[in-house]
Protein backbone atom coordinates (compact mmCIF):
# COMPACT_ATOMS: atom_id res chain seq x y z
CA UNK A 1 0.00 0.00 0.00
CA UNK A 2 1.68 3.45 -1.16
CA UNK A 3 0.95 6.01 1.37
CA UNK A 4 2.57 8.94 -0.07
CA UNK A 5 5.42 8.99 2.02
CA UNK A 6 9.00 8.87 0.94
CA UNK A 7 12.27 8.72 3.59
CA UNK A 8 14.58 11.41 2.45
CA UNK A 9 17.07 12.17 4.93
CA UNK A 10 18.50 11.42 8.11
CA UNK A 11 19.34 14.65 10.80
CA UNK A 12 22.02 13.82 13.15
CA UNK A 13 22.28 16.01 16.20
CA UNK A 14 25.52 17.77 16.46
CA UNK A 15 27.20 19.81 18.98
CA UNK A 16 30.16 21.89 16.78
CA UNK A 17 27.43 22.38 12.83
CA UNK A 18 31.13 23.96 11.49
CA UNK A 19 32.85 20.97 12.49
CA UNK A 20 30.76 18.50 11.57
CA UNK A 21 30.22 20.23 8.08
CA UNK A 22 34.02 20.14 7.51
CA UNK A 23 34.22 16.29 8.29
CA UNK A 24 31.43 15.69 6.00
CA UNK A 25 32.69 17.81 3.28
CA UNK A 26 36.84 16.98 3.58
CA UNK A 27 36.49 14.00 4.95
CA UNK A 28 33.68 12.05 3.11
CA UNK A 29 33.02 14.29 0.23
CA UNK A 30 29.87 15.39 0.24
CA UNK A 31 28.67 18.74 -0.38
CA UNK A 32 26.48 21.31 1.61
CA UNK A 33 23.59 21.74 -0.17
CA UNK A 34 22.04 24.44 2.67
CA UNK A 35 21.97 26.07 5.82
CA UNK A 36 19.10 27.42 7.56
CA UNK A 37 18.60 29.38 10.53
CA UNK A 38 15.70 27.87 12.08
CA UNK A 39 14.27 29.94 14.90
CA UNK A 40 11.38 27.81 16.18
CA UNK A 41 14.01 25.84 17.77
CA UNK A 42 16.57 27.94 18.27
CA UNK A 43 19.10 25.98 16.23
CA UNK A 44 21.25 25.66 12.90
CA UNK A 45 20.45 22.94 10.26
CA UNK A 46 22.58 21.82 7.19
CA UNK A 47 21.62 19.82 4.36
CA UNK A 48 24.86 17.68 2.84
CA UNK A 49 24.60 14.91 -0.06
CA UNK A 50 26.20 13.86 -2.90
CA UNK A 51 25.52 14.77 -6.53
CA UNK A 52 23.53 11.45 -7.24
CA UNK A 53 21.84 10.98 -3.80
CA UNK A 54 18.04 11.24 -3.42
CA UNK A 55 18.84 11.00 0.29
CA UNK A 56 20.23 13.26 2.40
CA UNK A 57 22.35 14.42 5.95
CA UNK A 58 20.70 16.97 7.71
CA UNK A 59 23.20 17.98 10.82
CA UNK A 60 21.02 19.94 13.21
CA UNK A 61 22.92 22.07 16.09
CA UNK A 62 20.73 23.86 18.87
CA UNK A 63 21.74 26.80 20.90
CA UNK A 64 22.48 26.31 25.02
CA UNK A 65 19.06 28.31 25.55
CA UNK A 66 17.03 25.93 23.38
CA UNK A 67 15.10 23.05 24.54
CA UNK A 68 16.26 20.54 22.68
CA UNK A 69 19.88 21.30 23.35
CA UNK A 70 20.67 18.59 26.15
CA UNK A 71 23.34 16.27 27.29
CA UNK A 72 24.00 13.42 25.44
CA UNK A 73 26.62 10.77 25.16
CA UNK A 74 27.75 8.92 22.32
CA UNK A 75 24.76 6.82 20.15
CA UNK A 76 22.11 9.61 21.08
CA UNK A 77 23.01 11.53 17.77
CA UNK A 78 19.87 10.71 15.67
CA UNK A 79 18.29 13.87 15.83
CA UNK A 80 15.40 12.52 13.58
CA UNK A 81 14.45 11.03 10.39
CA UNK A 82 12.86 13.29 7.19
CA UNK A 83 9.77 11.63 5.53
CA UNK A 84 8.38 13.95 2.59
CA UNK A 85 4.55 13.64 2.27
CA UNK A 86 1.70 13.89 -0.53
CA UNK A 87 -0.82 14.80 1.81
CA UNK A 88 0.64 16.37 4.59
CA UNK A 89 -2.94 16.76 6.86
CA UNK A 90 -3.91 12.81 6.25
CA UNK A 91 -0.38 12.26 7.03
CA UNK A 92 -1.09 14.00 10.69
CA UNK A 93 -4.22 12.26 11.13
CA UNK A 94 -2.75 8.74 10.61
CA UNK A 95 -0.39 9.08 12.81
CA UNK A 96 -2.60 10.95 15.67
CA UNK A 97 -4.65 8.05 15.19
CA UNK A 98 -2.10 5.68 15.91
CA UNK A 99 -1.05 7.37 19.01
CA UNK A 100 1.66 9.61 17.80
CA UNK A 101 0.39 13.13 17.70
CA UNK A 102 2.62 16.73 16.17
CA UNK A 103 4.57 17.80 19.26
CA UNK A 104 5.98 20.64 17.27
CA UNK A 105 4.32 22.85 14.66
CA UNK A 106 2.31 22.07 12.44
CA UNK A 107 4.63 24.98 11.00
CA UNK A 108 3.87 26.82 7.49
CA UNK A 109 6.09 28.80 5.75
CA UNK A 110 5.24 29.45 1.65
CA UNK A 111 5.11 26.71 0.04
CA UNK A 112 6.88 24.47 3.00
CA UNK A 113 4.45 22.51 5.77
CA UNK A 114 6.64 20.62 8.70
CA UNK A 115 5.36 19.23 11.78
CA UNK A 116 7.34 16.95 14.01
CA UNK A 117 5.75 13.75 15.67
CA UNK A 118 7.82 11.69 18.20
CA UNK A 119 7.40 8.38 17.10
CA UNK A 120 7.60 4.66 18.10
CA UNK A 121 10.35 4.35 20.65
CA UNK A 122 11.00 8.21 20.72
CA UNK A 123 12.34 8.52 17.17
CA UNK A 124 11.35 11.89 16.06
CA UNK A 125 9.96 11.78 12.38
CA UNK A 126 9.92 15.65 10.48
CA UNK A 127 6.75 15.31 8.54
CA UNK A 128 6.89 17.63 5.49
CA UNK A 129 5.67 18.66 2.29
CA UNK A 130 6.49 21.37 -0.09
CA UNK A 131 3.48 22.49 -2.49
CA UNK A 132 3.83 21.95 -6.14
CA UNK A 133 2.77 25.49 -7.30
Amino acid sequence: MDFGIRFLYTGLRVRDLDKAIEFFTKVLGMKLLSRVDAPWNKGVFANLGYDDDKHYLELSWYAPDSQYCTEFTEGDQLDHLGMKVKDFDGTLKRLKDAGYPVKIGPIHEGKEHVAFVEGYEGIWLDIYKVDDR
